[in-house]
């Protein structure tokens, strides 16, 4: 099934020409790990134990770009006096990685953002259990994701030998506008 959920919202973000090659110098000099969590999951590269520190270079150039780009407000539609990003970090896939279906706690969004994708064929999938329709999105490197955090997703398995880096973060929008419904 490709791009029909109105819950899952694909954008464009808009420096990512001008900021790939800074994130991928910032997140080359972090401590690189392997991460397999019991589940069937292999990530060759990540810094998810480290995803509360908000001060790692990688994170704050990316803060900014999203914050520029207005890419938190796309998503809200300008619902929400303000947002919240609760955690930050980056995932490296190489040939034969995969990250098994899982969901995402203590947040309202998902958000997946493709700094490397050379196969647009290695998305994320998505299960929507409402509909019992699993969803394959069409994209391109630059290109985000935001789905509600409670849908299952997973990095499919990597059958390229082209590197993809994602940078993931959860986000939660409170305080509503007087007056939006």
């Amino acid at each position: 099934m490709k791009n029909d959920n109105k819950y899952i919202i694909k954008q464009r973000i808009t420096l990512h020409n001008q900021y790939k090659e800074k994130l991928l110098k910032e997140i080359s000099e972090q401590k690189q790990s392997w991460f397999n969590k019991n589940t069937g999951s292999n990530v060759t590269n990540t810094d998810w134990s480290n995803s509360y520190d908000m001060e790692r270079p990688y994170v704050k150039t990316f803060i900014d770009i999203i914050v520029k780009g207005k890419h938190l407000r796309y998503t809200d539609k300008h619902n929400h006096i303000n947002s919240k990003i609760h955690n930050v970090w980056y995932s490296q896939y190489y040939k034969n990685d995969i990250h098994n279906w899982h969901t995402h706690g203590e947040c309202q969004f998902t958000n997946i953002y493709y700094l490397e994708l050379g196969d647009t064929n290695q998305g994320t999938e998505i299960y929507d259990g409402f509909e019992n329709k699993r969803y394959d999105y069409d994209l391109s490197e630059g290109d985000m994701l935001t789905m509600p955090s409670f849908l299952p997703h997973r990095s499919k398995p990597m059958m390229s030998d082209v590197r993809k880096t994602v940078i993931v973060f959860n986000s939660s929008f409170n305080i509503l506008k007087p007056n939006q419904h």
